[in-house]
């Protein structure tokens, strides 16, 4: 049990997952952006699942704790935050196209960004486990640096990796950093001279093949990486829209 000083008034939403999972930081980066106050709890990668099922929710991330109820999954958490921000007002979808915009980014890229990262990762535990184990509970980091054959099953298990296809991904990859890149033109950020929610959204998406400076997450250094997977973040992150992901997140502090 926490000890709480009566005289504080804790937020009245959790946030619960990995922070290096894209669902995860990009409720973090919008909750931040839009001033709604929530306490983070980070739990390693697939751990969440048995707190998800005793909630009787799928095992999507992330896991919100709200005063409406439980709210878990990418698409579901992204609606309850912008229907909390239209009720006093706002939107996380200012511009016409934005929410069709960020459907039609996070349905391929999402999956192939994530998969091309932990397909490779995973066999790859000296660089991966401190990082999946890092600021996370002492249960969760036993876990994946203990038992880390295991924890590295489970993990293949549910992202389906052994009906991963890596050349399809990557071409899911390329085609999706085309289109923004054709989008963004000239201009420093799709929304004009500051990032707006297509930014963020693609940014975080893009995350996972970019590993980019500014992520609050423990990261592995491009260095450290498999050699394959390697080439394929030094590709991403040289490519115009790979550019664009890296400049938002040097926005990050200030979000």
């Amino acid at each position: 049990m926490r000890n709480v000083d009566p005289g504080i008034t804790l937020p009245d939403i959790t946030l619960i997952g990995p922070p290096m999972a894209p669902p995860v930081e990009l409720q973090r980066w919008l909750m931040a952006l839009h001033g709604v106050p929530h306490r983070f709890e980070p739990r390693a990668a697939g751990l969440h699942a048995l707190q998800q099922r005793r909630l009787n929710m799928p095992v999507e991330l992330p896991l919100l704790l709200t005063p409406e109820g439980t709210v878990g999954g990418l698409r579901p958490s992204i609606a309850w935050l912008d229907a909390r921000l239209q009720r006093a007002g706002g939107t996380l979808f200012p511009d016409a196209g934005d929410a069709a915009w960020v459907e039609a980014l996070m349905t391929p890229l999402f999956p192939a960004g994530v998969k091309s990262f932990y397909a490779p990762m995973l066999e790859a535990p000296d660089v991966l486990g401190p990082k999946a184990s890092s600021n996370v509970p002492m249960l969760d980091r036993l876990v994946v640096r203990m038992a880390f054959p295991l924890w590295r099953r489970l993990m293949r298990g549910g992202l389906k990796l052994d009906e991963f296809d890596a050349d399809a991904a990557r071409l899911t990859i390329d085609r999706v950093f085309a289109e923004v890149a054709a989008e963004l033109g000239d201009r420093a950020f799709l929304h004009g001279t500051v990032p707006g929610i297509r930014d963020i959204v693609f940014a975080v998406m893009a995350s996972p093949v970019i590993l980019p400076a500014g992520h609050p997450a423990d990261l592995p250094a491009v260095a450290d990486l498999p050699g394959g997977f390697r080439a394929l973040v030094q590709h991403c992150r040289a490519h115009p829209a790979g550019k664009l992901a890296q400049r938002v997140y040097g926005t990050r502090g200030a979000a």
